[in-house]
């Protein structure tokens, strides 16, 4: 899993700079979305039903940790 390209896309679409992205990530329903099919799309994944649960992408490290199944 390249971080670096998850943190890209999270600006991308959160519309913030890298450095503004700290502790706490929220997004609103429709970015969340978009998040989602940009990484699908990037790494060529399908992100299962269990993990479109919003509250699994509060910060960086719970993503990469829902993500992380996928990158085996």
């Amino acid at each position: 899993m390249d971080k670096y390209k998850i943190i890209l896309c999270l600006t991308n679409i959160l519309e913030i700079e890298e450095d503004e992205l700290g502790d706490a990530i929220k997004f609103e329903s429709m970015k969340f979305i978009l998040f989602i099919l940009e990484i699908e799309e990037m790494f060529g994944i399908e992100i299962e039903d269990v993990d479109l649960d919003l509250n699994k992408y509060t910060s960086l490290d719970s993503i990469y940790d829902t993500f992380s199944k996928y990158f085996i």
